[in-house]
């Protein structure tokens, strides 16, 4: 896929919840500065995780009823390479 994605669900702009702080590499880190929840697929999240499993993948994991509660989705996000500039596939499951 050419050209950078932008998730809507995962937007790295600075917004009322989201904003972006100087990283380590120059690239910036995505932040949360506040976070009501969403409702994806018809399932309602109020919580969700990351995980890096290896340089080019990104796994986010949304929960209902905090960290310690359902899972409702994960979406995992598979770039080119690990300047992630650019987004190889993604994929969304739903338990």
């Amino acid at each position: 896929m050419a050209g950078s994605f932008r998730s809507p669900l995962l937007m790295d702009n600075d917004s009322q919840f989201l904003g972006n702080s100087p990283g380590d590499d120059g690239r910036g880190q995505l932040h949360v500065k506040a976070y009501a929840g969403g409702i994806i697929n018809g399932r309602v999240y109020n919580a969700g995780s990351v995980t890096y499993p290896d340089p080019v993948t990104e796994v986010y994991a949304l929960y209902n009823g905090g960290l310690a509660g359902i899972l409702v989705a994960t979406i995992t996000l598979v770039y080119t390479d690990a300047t992630k500039n650019n987004l190889l596939s993604f994929d969304t499951v739903y338990p």
